[in-house]
């Protein structure tokens, strides 16, 4: 023969958790990075009240961007990463998990940033 000798079951059974996991784990990482966005757009009515002389819109206006789109900024990074990590025959499975957290990290830095534009303006 050509000398190939099949993984192990175990190896091949880890494979395909690992990547159904992923899988599933994209698809709601896809769903929360929507509505983090839809957060970072209500931040919108915070400034309602604002006028050149009560707040920094521009200090809101920044937190607002980082808040729409810094989650979708994370989940692009982590489909580059989960590319890498694959063509590495690495696990997977934290990617999407880690990924959301610097997603959540996004609209939580970014709606700070509006809350002080709008308050110490």
């Amino acid at each position: 023969m050509d000398g190939f000798t099949p993984p192990a079951p175990s190896q091949r059974t880890h494979a395909v958790a690992d990547g159904i996991s992923v899988a599933v784990f994209m698809l709601l990482f896809a769903a929360a990075c929507v509505a983090l966005t839809f957060f970072g757009m209500m931040l919108a009515f915070l400034t309602d009240s604002c006028t050149d002389d009560t707040c920094s819109l521009g200090v809101a206006v920044t937190g607002m961007l980082i808040a729409i789109v810094g989650p979708w900024l994370a989940f692009i990074g982590s489909i580059v990463w989960l590319i890498i990590r694959f063509s590495q025959r690495k696990r997977l499975f934290w990617v999407p998990l880690a990924g959301f957290g610097i997603a959540l990290a996004f609209a939580i830095l970014g709606a700070l940033l509006t809350y002080l534009g709008v308050q110490f303006g």
